[in-house]
């Protein structure tokens, strides 16, 4: 998936160029989504995860192993659990990301490396 994610960026920004290029009036900003959350992944304890690598993939509210996902028993449900720290965990139900790690992706986007050209504005912050 990884190799595809990275191929459809790579084609996402030539078509990008293209288009500012057609419309220099109008302001086009590239948001990089998949970067942004694999550095959480990559390194879940540099953003305050409490797990390593690997243990990141588990979902803070479900049921089920490895990952606490079972696709017929969804977040919320009687039988499904949930982790008694969400702001520790990046995966909350196995398709969403909890709050913490989306005010990390929000950070990075607006604060960060990760749109192109820069949102950067210093009165501005995310806390």
């Amino acid at each position: 998936y990884n190799d595809f994610i990275k191929y459809y960026n790579w084609q996402l920004i030539q078509a990008i160029k293209t288009l500012r290029q057609k419309n220099n009036h109008v302001k086009i900003v590239y948001f990089d989504y998949y970067g942004n959350a694999k550095r959480l992944f990559e390194a879940p304890q540099q953003y305050g995860f409490s797990f390593g690598k690997i243990d990141t993939f588990k979902a803070c509210c479900g049921k089920g192993e490895p990952y606490n996902v079972d696709v017929h028993i969804f977040c919320g449900s009687f039988a499904s659990t949930v982790c008694s720290d969400p702001s520790k965990h990046i995966n909350w139900d196995g398709a969403h990301l909890t709050e913490a790690a989306y005010r990390l992706i929000a950070k990075g986007i607006i604060e960060g490396p990760f749109a192109s050209p820069p949102l950067k504005s210093p009165t501005f912050k995310i806390a």
